[in-house]
């Protein structure tokens, strides 16, 4: 049996280990001792991990990860966003917060803006498989580019 890791308010992210029921039987609620029988420990932060219900739906959502990882199939104890399963890397690294990802692409939208500003200013000629692109298209990317980095801009200085 593969576990997932463990993933908590303390965001241990190790691999979950096998263990006999009898062990931590002290620890579930009934419903899981007569409903479960394989469970699991994070060595980290000691929580115990079962195949709940959500484990199927949640299998279909998540990446399958390779063997050596050890990681196929969700376990939850407790309500566990999904995306955080998802977006959280196996080397321990945190993901991308929206404000980072948000300022990132604001600057790319910026810098595509500007490209289409150097064009329109300097006249220069954009050809494409043999086709002259006309300037009314680097006017509507300008505009739209301008529009999607001020989008991202804002969702950047949004609170969370």
């Amino acid at each position: 049996m593969r576990w997932l890791r463990a993933i908590s308010e303390a965001d241990c992210n190790v691999l979950l280990q096998p263990v006999r029921k009898e062990l931590i039987s002290e620890r579930l609620q009934p419903e899981t001792k007569q409903y479960y029988d394989e469970f699991c420990v994070c060595p980290g932060c000691k929580r115990v991990y079962w195949k709940g219900s959500r484990a199927v739906h949640s299998s279909r959502l998540l990446p399958r990860e390779s063997s050596d990882r050890g990681c196929v199939t969700l376990f939850v104890a407790r309500r566990i966003t999904i995306t955080k399963a998802i977006l959280t890397s196996p080397g321990g690294r945190r993901p991308m917060s929206q404000k980072t990802f948000s300022l990132i692409t604001s600057v790319i939208f910026l810098l595509i803006a500007a490209g289409h500003v150097l064009r329109l200013a300097f006249g220069w000629k954009v050809t494409i498989a043999g086709q002259l692109i006309p300037t009314w298209v680097s006017w509507t990317a300008f505009v739209i580019a301008i529009y999607l980095a001020s989008e991202g801009l804002r969702l950047a200085r949004k609170p969370k």
